[in-house]
């Protein structure tokens, strides 16, 4: 059985989004792919650009299974209902061992962005995965970088819109 996926909303619209540009692209490749046989020459031997017009169908075709497959496992979660323990949609703060500190807003499933303030990371990420579901206080060894060191979930509070 294949492992359920959690996203937002916006997550599952930028998955749909995906799927439409692939269609899309998949749909002006294979377009292409005909000219290039018609002015290649030899229709399909030695013709570079036809060849090359193949593998990218191809490509195009891999990354709709993928989607596809996304979106068929793909459960929608809402925003949390309290701030008890660590869900999608909070922004949360750590504190590691050696004094440092980090906040992030937990998100779901490929909507990662570290370029927003606090930085959006993905619930299954490897720092929040096993926070996922606890409790304020609670102390766990993550992976930081190349070693383990210990993090306190210091803070969880819901995402301000």
């Amino acid at each position: 059985m294949q492992k359920r996926i959690k996203v937002t909303s916006a997550g599952l619209v930028m998955l749909r989004g995906r799927k439409t540009e692939l269609q899309a692209r998949l749909k002006k490749v294979q377009g292409q792919k005909g000219e290039a046989a018609e002015v290649g020459g030899n229709q399909w031997h030695d013709n570079f650009s036809f060849e090359d017009l193949c593998r990218q169908e191809t490509t195009i075709n891999q990354q709709l299974t993928e989607i596809n497959t996304l979106l068929d496992s793909t459960d929608v979660v809402s925003n949390p209902k309290d701030e008890n323990v660590l869900e999608i949609g909070h922004v949360v703060s750590f504190e590691y061992e050696d004094g440092t500190t980090k906040v992030i807003e937990v998100c779901g499933f490929g909507e990662t962005d570290l370029k927003t303030t606090p930085p959006k990371v993905e619930y299954c990420a490897p720092l929040l995965s096993v926070f996922m579901g606890c409790a304020i206080g609670t102390t766990e060894n993550v992976r930081a970088g190349k070693r383990y060191m210990q993090a306190t979930l210091t803070a969880i509070c819901k995402k301000e819109v």
